[in-house]
């Protein structure tokens, strides 16, 4: 059969379970072409989201105890609202997860896709799709029980890395990054953000490592995917245009945005930043109606970016 992602696999087995007959490990394995430890990932979560009495588990076999459980709940006023709140942001951040859903199971979660597709249209694929799911789930696992990684990246060519310390899974700008500690990377204080899709192989050591307070409060603190680590920041002001000023009242386009003056309808915000390019795609999405008031250094920057570009058309 095609392919699952873990999302589609676990609503399948979910699809199973509801038409109350049992599922084992081993044929599971065979069913999706996965390996034991994924499978056994699946059911975990499973049961950690309906609760292990919902789920009886006996010689690598589990059933759902109660056919009518799924019924049952949505009979229960919170209940039901915490699990249609959990299915329509499924449907609307992974609708590929439901489409193999059959029209006469779980009638309530084809309703609110039909409701997501009528109300909401993404012009963006919000999830980037990962080329080795099994990357995410030992990644997973690692940061859970803090274990040291060997990983083989590609960054313009593969190279091996040895005792990567990860930190945390990051999602921005439509893709998965693993946001680390290596001393691989002498830059950026050996803080390093690795693309999940460009890791070419991850193994898992026994091995372990201490939190890293430091780069933990880094990344909860962090606005964007270009702030060094452990650098100091320096202000930036911006003079934004009247014409766009009503984007900047109404969102904060990097944590950090404060408006310091209003003039005639047009903002002076501050940023604190502490690499120039948290800001300059920012200052690029809205040219001409954006002009660097300070530092000059970033002014002469964008000035020597733009007609570097003019000379070339």
């Amino acid at each position: 059969m095609t392919k699952l992602s873990q999302a589609q696999r676990i609503l399948d087995i979910l699809k199973i379970l509801a038409q109350s007959q049992k599922i084992c490990t081993k044929s599971l394995q065979e069913y999706y072409g996965e390996s034991e430890r994924t499978i056994q990932r699946d059911i975990k979560l499973l049961r950690e989201f309906l609760g292990e009495s919902v789920i009886s588990a006996e010689r690598g076999c589990y059933q759902l105890i109660s056919g009518s459980y799924f019924s049952d709940l949505l009979q229960e006023k919170h209940q039901a609202k915490a699990l249609k709140s959990f299915f329509e942001f499924l449907t609307l951040m992974d609708s590929k997860s439901l489409q193999f859903l059959e029209e006469k199971e779980f009638s309530f979660l084809k309703q609110m896709k039909k409701e997501s597709n009528e109300i909401y249209a993404l012009f963006d694929n919000p999830i980037e799709e990962l080329k080795k799911a099994d990357f995410l789930e030992d990644l997973k696992l690692a940061i859970r029980d803090k274990r040291y990684c060997d990983i083989i990246y590609n960054e313009k060519a593969s190279r091996e890395l040895k005792d990567i310390q990860p930190q945390k899974i990051l999602y921005a700008k439509n893709n998965w990054y693993l946001a680390a500690m290596t001393q691989n990377y002498k830059t950026n204080g050996g803080f390093k953000r690795f693309r999940i899709n460009f890791i070419e192989s991850l193994t898992l050591q026994p091995k372990t490592f201490h939190t890293d307070i430091q780069a933990q409060e880094h990344i909860k603190n962090m606005q964007s995917l270009f702030e060094n680590f452990s650098h100091p920041k320096y202000e930036v002001q911006l003079l934004v245009d009247k014409e766009i000023a009503r984007y900047f009242r109404v969102k904060k386009y990097l944590k950090s945005q404060n408006i310091v003056k209003e003039e005639e309808g047009s903002l002076i915000l501050s940023f604190q930043i502490n690499n120039d390019m948290e800001i300059i795609p920012l200052i690029r999405q809205w040219i001409p109606y954006i002009t660097v008031i300070s530092p000059c250094g970033l002014r002469q920057k964008l000035y020597d970016e733009i007609s570097s570009y003019l000379k070339q058309l």
